[in-house]
């Protein structure tokens, strides 16, 4: 098991000087229904602490982001495109297919979201094979988390009953195992905008399974 990112460290990752250009996040599952949109409201919101006001909401699905995102965790409200810093982007499966779609602009993070089982994998490993820069996030979609299974050189989440209600995300409920993984998931998306998207390049975490 991955150890959990040092809080202090972690927002000082989020809150790093990206330069002029706003940072893309895009969040992408292999399928509807995978989590995709849920994974995308709580790395918004976990950047908008460390950014209030900076960060946008993008849905090129026409779907439930804002939904979920609920509002912005300070005083401020969700950026608009144009003023942010970090733009949190939600988008279907076919921005997984080849051609011109969100998660393959260019400097933009693809974040493919997949079911924490073999075949979810298998096709989130097929989709992030040709999107340079892409990090895969298994989604424990089980009851019960089961510690035995292992995302290879990537990041997971964990199941949490908090995520399961419908509405705004209520991840002030989440448990430690959830909102480490959330966290990592965050940070490791920043330091590879920051990193400019290349392949090669890594974030401050050991990246691994975390729960």
């Amino acid at each position: 098991m991955t150890a959990p990112p040092d809080d202090l460290a972690a927002q000082q990752w989020l809150a790093a000087d990206l330069g002029p250009r706003t940072a893309r996040v895009v969040v992408a599952g292999v399928a509807g229904g995978v989590g995709a949109t849920t994974l995308a409201a709580l790395v918004a919101r976990v950047v908008a602490r460390a950014r209030p006001g900076r960060v946008a909401l993008v849905d090129h699905t026409g779907g439930t982001l804002a939904e979920r995102a609920g509002d912005p965790p300070d005083a401020w409200a969700w950026a608009a495109p144009s003023m942010a810093q970090v733009s949190v982007e939600c988008a279907g499966a076919t921005a997984l297919l080849p051609g011109e779609t969100p998660a393959r602009a260019p400097g933009a993070v693809p974040l493919v979201v997949a079911p924490w089982h073999p075949e979810g994998l298998h096709l989130a490993d097929r989709a992030a094979a040709g999107l340079p820069g892409a990090l895969l996030v298994g989604i424990d979609t089980a009851w019960l988390h089961r510690s035995s299974r292992r995302v290879p050189d990537d990041l997971g989440l964990p199941y949490d009953v908090a995520l399961t209600a419908p509405g705004a995300v209520r991840d002030d409920l989440l448990g430690a195992p959830a909102r480490d993984a959330v966290l990592a998931v965050a940070v490791e998306a920043l330091a590879r905008a920051y990193s400019a998207g290349s392949r090669a390049a890594r974030g401050p975490l050991a990246s691994g399974p975390i729960g």
